[in-house]
């Protein structure tokens, strides 16, 4: 069998239910838009009167309003962020792993190809899984934006979003396969995906009730901030070239690590 074709049919069933949860999810959330809408008013006092620190850790210590789409989306999109890294980061964690851990890793060691086809192939499977996912999200926002948007239209900035998720989803994916290749076993990737998920939110969460300068450069939800992006301060370059850093970087150290391992086959 190809080995492309091989990598994706693996991960079909996966994939399949991962964008039947993430377009339920997204269609879910803004569903809840048009009360927001309708008590934009009451909403509105709640930003006004509510903790700053509790806002900040939500990214809406600037936000104007939670009754516009803008500012409903800064609350509401950052869901469809953290599920991405998760999956992004479970992709990574057991790309280069997965044949040793679950004992069939003499496939691919009989095939005639050589580990740099291998990596390849399976880097470039990954990067459809999470495209096809991403692609998923900005589908089923569009279509809820559409329905319940109550006349709201797809803004240069909404499209900012859409294109920033891509790399999120890279940055968490190629930091977890560099992880896994420091690593002599990876027993459970869910719980690690999970972790490196939750974590960076959580250190997000962190930045914007601290307002730490900081711990913006140490959490990947900063790098493409949901906030600066559709309050039209758009991505600042230095982490664009963070983002460009990290990919190429963590990328470039699998790589090189996974040509050297040595893969255990039973």
């Amino acid at each position: 069998m190809n080995l492309f074709a091989f990598e994706l049919k693996r991960r079909r069933i996966a994939i399949f239910w991962w964008v039947l949860g993430l377009s339920a999810l997204q269609l879910f959330m803004l569903s809840f838009f048009p009360l927001m809408a309708k008590e934009q008013g009451m909403m509105d006092l709640i930003l006004q009167y509510y903790p700053k620190e509790m806002l900040a850790a939500f990214g809406l210590a600037n936000a104007t309003s939670l009754g516009d789409l803008s500012g409903y989306l800064i609350f509401s999109f950052i869901f469809a962020q953290v599920a991405l890294a998760i999956y992004a980061s479970m992709e990574g964690f057991t790309v280069l792993s997965l044949e040793e851990t679950e004992n069939f890793a003499d496939f691919l060691l009989t095939r005639p190809v050589s580990r740099t086809r291998i990596f390849v192939i399976k880097y470039g499977s990954c990067l459809l899984a999470n495209s096809i996912l991403a692609l998923a999200v900005i589908a089923s926002t569009m279509i809820g934006i559409f329905y319940f948007g109550e006349g709201a239209t797809i803004t240069r900035n909404i499209l900012i979003l859409f294109a920033s998720l891509l790399p999120l989803q890279l940055l968490f994916f190629a930091s977890a396969m560099a992880i896994t290749q420091t690593m002599k076993t990876v027993r459970s990737p869910l719980t690690l995906s999970m972790g490196l998920g939750f974590g960076m939110y959580m250190l997000y969460a962190m930045r914007g009730a601290l307002d730490s300068e900081g711990l913006r450069y140490l959490n990947y939800f900063s790098y493409l901030d949901i906030s600066r992006i559709l309050q039209n301060e758009g991505i600042e370059p230095v982490f664009i070239l963070l983002t460009i850093l990290i990919v190429f970087g963590a990328s470039g150290f699998s790589y090189v690590r996974y040509l050297h391992r040595n893969i255990v086959s039973k």
